[in-house]
């Protein structure tokens, strides 16, 4: 099992960003939803971005693997 070296930039930043929705709570609890949609919002946008960077990184074995499932006697 290979152990975890690197730093976890995205988790620091949703780290940061649930700190400051939380404080963005305490101050103004009417508006807290919108705090709940952004937030959730750029964590969709980031995971998106993110997911779409892992496809194009690995494309080529992904592709080779399609090709494979559509011709299962080649």
């Amino acid at each position: 099992m290979r152990n975890r070296s690197r730093f976890g930039w995205i988790e620091l930043i949703e780290g940061i960003l649930l700190i400051i929705l939380g404080i963005f709570s305490f101050l103004r609890p009417n508006s807290m939803l919108s705090g709940f949609v952004i937030f959730f919002g750029l964590i969709a946008l980031c995971i998106g971005i993110l997911d779409i960077i892992f496809y194009v990184r690995t494309e080529e074995h992904i592709a080779l693997r399609q090709l494979l499932l559509l011709y299962p006697d080649a």
